[in-house]
């Protein structure tokens, strides 16, 4: 039994532990490297080794001490503090705290005495065996400016290591995550994706003829109804009822009652839509966390790598560099975010189309009753392109603002966690179970924008309304923010050494 300031204050002891020996483990990777790109590598190899011991030995192993005593688990304080858990050693029970803190002490130790060691014996080993050695013979050719700034980039910035790595993750994720679906979703997808479309005779007489199949049992509830039978003779129809009550779900709701009230709408299997729009729990909060933190780490050191190498002053020197350099270094990031943008939904758009199916793309978006507001002339295809915009958007400034952190601050580190910080607290503290909005600060309202089409509540004349002009406020307020970004970065290149007096 503690108070609620003991557990606080132990929460905080787990996570700065986590913290603190994960930060050794990342000095010590960036000592031994020659090259950043190597660098991080090595600060992310060891985490996600560890998140995969721990995602592949199961709580009742006899391998569970295993499992647990790695940093991804001293993470999870939660789990730590609040469940109370024995593991097996070697027959003996052992208690999960002291497993865990164990190994924090006993990594802490071992990384901190490798930092030292390595900093103290100044053991500076040669390029060729510190860097990333791909074994491929350099030989000098000619180039361009947007080859040698996606060079920069991609290469000396890590961004396809980035890139790869969370298009990987994105893979994985959508390839094993799994929808909960059981018998009535599976009844209402088989109504619902035969008549999806316009409510037409031949789709009438489908759903009639499938109609058909539950006569025998009204037949019998009429006459249990009438005496005539016992109730016992309705247990033979269990499932049958089943399927009859989604049935009946389809023919009042779907039809006799939403087609009639909204003159244009059609019939649509909408588990998908809702599924791949969030509109319901945090898939969106966590986009916008791992698309911040990866514009944070991609794009932090493009111009602060040229500050820092004193490159900066000779590429403004150049008649050609000045301007071409910019606009090189805005396009190759403009493929980035992209990049980054696909990486964040093409996870949810392929588990819908997966599990659900996005049948009846040319439907009215009102066409699904939580989008009743939206107007008559938006389609469901024209509501997905605009859910890929807005987050194509989002990525595009959260990179631009970057890089304008980065040629201003002229510190890697500096605009890596100002960036950081600005896009990826407020979503991190909101997944974290701080429930007052907080997530609203940053960029999580492009990333939520199909969901705040939904109807959110109805005027005083009863007419229903929705939040849609926020995300097509918020994306052309971040376009134009983008592209003012990328006029002052060029700007200041070609002005750059310009004496104006002299004018």
């Amino acid at each position: 039994q503690i108070t609620v300031g003991q557990y606080l204050l132990r929460f905080l002891l787990a996570k700065w532990a986590g913290a603190f020996v994960m930060g050794l483990w990342v000095m010590l990777a960036a000592l031994v490297a020659k090259r950043a790109a190597a660098g991080w590598i090595g600060a992310l190899a060891l985490p996600l080794a560890m998140y995969g011991v721990r995602a592949a030995i199961p709580a009742t192993s006899h391998l569970n001490v295993i499992k647990y005593a790695n940093l991804v688990s001293l993470l999870q304080t939660n789990e730590l503090l609040g469940n109370y858990r024995n593991l097996f050693w070697f027959g003996t029970p052992i208690g999960l705290p002291f497993v865990e803190w164990t190994a924090a002490v006993f990594y802490g130790a071992l990384f901190a005495a490798a930092f030292c060691t390595v900093f103290a014996r100044a053991q500076l080993l040669p390029a060729a065996k510190r860097g990333l050695v791909l074994g491929l013979t350099h030989q000098t050719k000619a180039t361009s400016i947007i080859k040698e700034e996606g060079r920069k980039l991609f290469v000396l910035n890590g961004a396809a290591v980035f890139l790869a790595a969370f298009l990987a993750f994105g893979v994985y994720q959508g390839v094993t995550s799994e929808s909960y679906i059981d018998a009535d979703e599976i009844y209402y997808a088989y109504y619902m994706k035969h008549i999806s479309g316009p409510w037409t005779a031949e789709s009438r007489d489908w759903l009639t003829a499938q109609g058909e199949e539950f006569a025998p049992m009204l037949a019998v509830q009429r006459r249990v109804a009438r005496g005539e039978l016992s109730n016992e003779a309705m247990l033979a129809y269990g499932a049958l009822q089943q399927k009859y009550n989604i049935y009946q779900q389809v023919v009042q709701n779907n039809i006799n009652y939403y087609l009639k009230e909204h003159p244009g709408a059609w019939l649509v299997y909408e588990s998908g839509y809702k599924k791949l729009f969030g509109l319901s729990g945090t898939a969106n909060v966590q986009d916008t966390l791992w698309a911040g933190l990866l514009c944070a780490l991609c794009f932090s050191g493009l111009f602060a790598m040229e500050r820092k190498g004193g490159m900066e002053s000779v590429l403004r020197a150049t008649p050609l560099g000045r301007r071409a350099t910019v606009r090189a270094k805005l396009w190759q990031s403009n493929l980035a975010a992209i990049v980054i943008a696909a990486g964040t939904a093409l996870p949810h758009l392929w588990q819908g189309l997966r599990d659900y199916g996005l049948p009846a793309l040319l439907a009215p978006a009102m066409s699904i009753s939580e989008l009743e507001a939206v107007p008559k002339c938006i389609t469901l295809s024209d509501l997905l392109l605009f859910w890929l915009l807005c987050r194509a958007v989002a990525c595009l400034c959260m990179a631009r603002l970057t890089l304008w952190l980065g040629q201003k601050l002229g510190s890697l580190l500096a605009a890596l966690f100002v960036s950081a910080v600005g896009y990826c607290l407020p979503a991190l503290l909101a997944l974290s179970g701080m429930s007052n909005g907080i997530e609203w600060l940053g960029f999580y309202p492009l990333f939520h924008a199909a969901a705040l089409c939904q109807t959110q509540g109805t005027s005083a004349a009863g007419a229903p309304y929705n939040l849609m002009w926020v995300p097509i406020f918020l994306v052309v307020a971040a376009a134009a923010l983008a592209w003012a970004i990328g006029d002052d970065l060029t700007e200041a290149y070609e002005w750059a050494g310009v004496n104006l007096e002299g004018l």
